[in-house]
């Protein structure tokens, strides 16, 4: 019973999107860029699910993120019965274009079951094992275990939650809540929210933690929890009992690096409560910790012998803007040491290779990389004026790195604006787009290793050869 087989890792699930029938064109407001919506949501299913619980909580207090750029109206990130993700109106009086709220999601679906089952038979047995378990763990303190008894605001005095069961441990007071389904996502966020001002701790119980069994109800609480999940059931109560401590099943995702690549897969074990990690400031609870393992991976898939690969193209860049008459020389010899997995440009074009490089160097230093030029807004300006197809690109890497402001900065935002809806006119209307694209294709996993948090823009940029 307590043995797993752990799958194989595979490529992190990119999200399926609804094709139609929902706000397809936002504005986030911290950037000021505007996105296609089905663009913007092929991206990680861990991210997204980011996105939403934030957008969740910006919603909350009336100043969401993104926004519908028809008609500013909040929006909020949805799946659909298909589980594809859309965004759709927060309120929605018929009055724009994008109609988004004529059909019931998953999410509603769930979540009216999961209220029907609130206080069936699973919900009860479920805060009966939660307590018992409690109790066989000297560590929490017996007084302080209880069911159903309401949590008072300190902090909002007049507001209050009522977790399925609570306890005490060295001073932190934890709110353990059973998820049997699908609840709302603006409902877990404002129970999140209320335990953070509180100074408590939120913990979510499921009732198994196999991946076959994974639905969006457990990714609500996978994802932001650092990729943990935790279960409780008969078996697990039993081991509390023998440890003297409580003990859960968690299941999480692992990466894992597979030659240039990185994968994940998914792991199962049985855990003790000393062994997790207690965040109350992220209001997180993991056994393993998935974002410092991904970090890890991620910055040692781009060192090569001890060098960090994006310096070596950074450094190469700048010698072609300064026309270095040894620039192809260099290539060559950079070339040589790197991953023979991928395909390189025999130039220094490859079909926008290296602008599309350039682009990324550009935002992740600050400073124009592959141009003599003296800030980034000119940089941004001279990428559209030859490759207005990289508009995609350019602004998830500027985004990426916090340069966005420099878009909505009141010296440039006015010649900016026309140069961006001039961007996307030129991309569909010059002749050679689709062959430059055609040509860079052959590149995509290269340009995905080398700048792997814009892979959803990479596919973006490419997916324009798509018919829609």
């Amino acid at each position: 019973m307590l043995s797993f087989v752990t799958p194989a890792p595979r490529l992190p699930e990119i999200a399926d999107v609804v094709e139609e029938g929902f706000v397809e064109e936002i504005r986030d407001d911290t950037t000021g860029d505007v996105h296609k919506s089905a663009d913007f949501l092929r991206r990680e299913l861990r991210e997204l699910n980011r996105f939403r619980g934030e957008q969740e909580d910006l919603l909350a207090a009336g100043k969401p993120r993104f926004r519908c750029a028809h008609c500013e109206v909040g929006v909020a990130l949805r799946l659909s019965a298909l589980r594809r993700w859309y965004f759709r109106h927060d309120e929605e009086d018929g009055s724009c274009r994008y109609q988004s709220k004529g059909f019931l999601s998953q999410d509603d679906f769930d979540a009216r079951r999961y209220n029907g089952q609130k206080e069936g038979p699973q919900h009860i047995r479920m805060k009966r094992l939660i307590r018992e378990s409690l109790t066989r763990d000297g560590t929490f303190d017996k007084q302080s275990i209880l069911e159903e008894v309401r949590w008072r605001g300190k902090v909002t005095p007049g507001s209050w939650k009522i977790p399925d069961v609570q306890a005490m441990r060295n001073g932190l007071r934890i709110a353990f809540e059973i998820q049997l389904s699908s609840t709302y996502v603006n409902v877990m966020r404002q129970r999140r929210s209320f335990y953070l001002a509180e100074g408590g701790l939120l913990f979510w119980v499921l009732t198994r933690v196999r991946e076959e069994d994974r639905r969006q109800f457990q990714d609500d609480v996978l994802y932001p929890n650092n990729c943990n999940v935790f279960a409780i059931d008969e078996e697990t109560v039993a081991l509390s009992a023998e440890n003297a401590e409580l003990t859960f099943r968690c299941g999480y995702l692992e990466p894992v690096r597979d030659g240039w690549t990185l994968k994940e897969r998914w792991c199962e074990r049985i855990v003790r409560f000393s062994e997790l990690t207690l965040d109350p400031v992220n209001q997180r609870v993991y056994y393993f910790d998935y974002d410092n393992a991904r970090s890890e991976i991620e910055r040692a898939l781009r060192t090569i012998d001890g060098r960090c690969i994006l310096d070596e193209f950074e450094s190469l860049l700048r010698c072609r803007a300064n026309q270095d008459g040894n620039v192809l020389d260099k290539w060559r010899t950079l070339k040589r040491s790197l991953p023979d997995a991928f395909t390189w440009p025999l130039d220094l074009y490859g079909g926008g290779f290296f602008t599309a490089v350039d682009i990324y160097l550009s935002a992740r230093s600050g400073r124009p990389v592959g141009w003599n030029y003296q800030s980034l807004i000119q940089t941004a300006h001279r990428c559209m004026d030859i490759r207005p197809d990289f508009l995609p690109l350019l602004e998830a890497c500027f985004s990426t790195f916090g340069r966005s402001s420099i878009f909505t900065d009141e010296r440039y935002a006015a010649k900016w604006r026309a140069k961006r809806a001039k961007a996307v006119v030129d991309a569909t209307a010059k002749s050679d787009t689709r062959t430059h694209l055609l040509r860079l294709r052959q590149y995509r996993p290269a340009m995905e290793w080398l700048m792997p948090e814009v892979k959803h823009a990479i596919a973006a940029t490419l997916a324009q050869l798509d018919p829609r």
